[in-house]
Order: C-alpha cells, then sequence, then structure tokens
C-alpha cells in the first residue's frame, strides 16, 4: 500500500498511541490530539487545506491539535550486505502564515533503520527531511546493509507545531527498492 489507496478512514490519539492499518503502523506522540487521516476525507473540511495527491486517489494526512511526532512505518525483508534506496513524495502545507515550518523543530521526512533476526534496530540512519511548507518533493536516501540485517523499518517521520487549522503534512508513493532494479 505505497500510495495510502487502501488506508481508509484515520485514527486520533489523545497524547500517545499506536495505530495498525493496511500494512502501516503508527506511533502517535503529542501534547494534544495527534491524527492521521486519508488525505481524501478533507474534501469535507476544504478550510483544512483541500486535498491534493502525488498521483492517485490516496495519501496520508498527518496533523494535531497543536503539536505531535508521529512514525508511520513499516518493515520489509531485505538481503545482507545490498544497496537499497528508499524514497517517498511529501508535501507540508502552511495554510495562513502559522504552519509547518514555521516553528524550528517542523520536520518532516525519511528515515531507514536496519533490524536483526529478533527485531533489535542494529542502525538508525540520518532523516532526509523537509523543513519548509511547498508542494510535493520526493525524498530518497540509499542505504547498504549490514552483515547481520534481515528487514529494514522505513519510517516517515513528522515532527509537526501548529494545529490542524494551520498546517499538515502529506505523505504518498513510497517506494523501496534494491539497487538497480526497475520501478514498477
Amino acid at each position: 500500500n505505497p500510495g495510502f489507496e487502501e488506508t481508509r478512514d484515520g485514527t486520533q490519539v489523545l497524547r500517545e498511541g499506536r495505530d495498525n492499518r493496511s500494512e502501516w503502523t503508527t506511533d502517535l506522540h503529542g501534547s494534544t490530539n495527534c491524527y492521521i487521516w486519508q488525505e481524501s476525507a478533507f474534501s469535507q473540511h476544504p478550510d483544512w487545506g483541500v486535498p491534493e495527491f502525488h498521483s492517485g486517489q490516496g495519501a496520508i494526512r498527518v496533523h494535531a491539535d497543536l503539536d505531535c511526532h508521529t512514525t508511520i512505518y513499516q518493515d520489509v525483508d531485505v538481503r545482507p550486505e545490498t544497496t537499497y534506496t528508499g524514497s517517498v513524495w511529501v508535501r507540508a502545507a502552511d495554510l495562513h502564515g502559522k504552519g509547518f515550518g514555521q516553528n524550528g523543530d517542523d520536520c518532516a521526512g525519511l528515515v531507514l533503520g536496519e533490524l536483526g533476526d529478533t527485531n533489535k534496530l542494529l542502525a538508525k540512519h540520518d532523516l532526509v527531511a523537509l523543513r519548509k511548507a511547498g508542494p510535493y518533493t520526493q525524498l530518497s536516501c540509499a542505504i547498504t546493509t549490514g552483515k547481520a540485517t534481515t528487514k529494514v523499518r522505513f519510517m516517515l517521520d513528522t515532527v509537526l507545531k501548529c494545529a490542524y487549522t494551520e498546517g499538515h503534512v502529506t505523505y504518498d508513493d513510497c517506494d523501496f527498492r534494491m539497487a538497480g532494479t526497475l520501478s514498477k
């Protein structure tokens, strides 16, 4: 479900929680309510930002009542000592000049983590992120897995310090592949 096409509805969490849906797990943390929601649902709330997709009819939006830190992730089986590239299209919105990018802590991006047989984190690679609002931008990073790596955790990491009426972050078209393989 790389474009979140199969994801329906969403979830609201007060301060801290976990959500599992459509092959993705989300950890949500904040001082108030945090949300992940299907981008298409916002056609009912255009004043919160009209839905925009990089492609297709699905994407996932992250927003909060005031501030949140969310990590949306999926674990992928990999080969050790092999090069992989992960990418995602990200759009960050500043609706009225008080949204994403107005706080120095705001960021939205991609992190790849290597896991071993027991799902223990062996390595966490650097975050590739947006820090200012703007149109869809592709973020990508390449890694070479270690000798003990059996899985890669593909993580969409968001820190957002504004209310949903001011801004949000949307992710679409995730991709993870062995180097040298062609897109589907």
